[in-house]
């Protein structure tokens, strides 16, 4: 998934970062079950 994509997600509400690392263009760390459940839903497949 790209950056945009993954920022796109967060600012609609349907993946909610843990933690957000400070400054302008901090880093978002997502808790891993988010992930896999935002995957299973899309029907990515890894």
């Amino acid at each position: 998934m790209s950056r945009k994509t993954v920022t796109r997600l967060v600012e609609s509400g349907d993946l909610t970062p843990v933690v957000r690392g400070p400054g302008l263009r901090g880093a978002f760390l997502f808790d891993p079950a988010d992930i896999e459940a935002l995957v299973a839903e899309r029907g990515a497949h890894t």
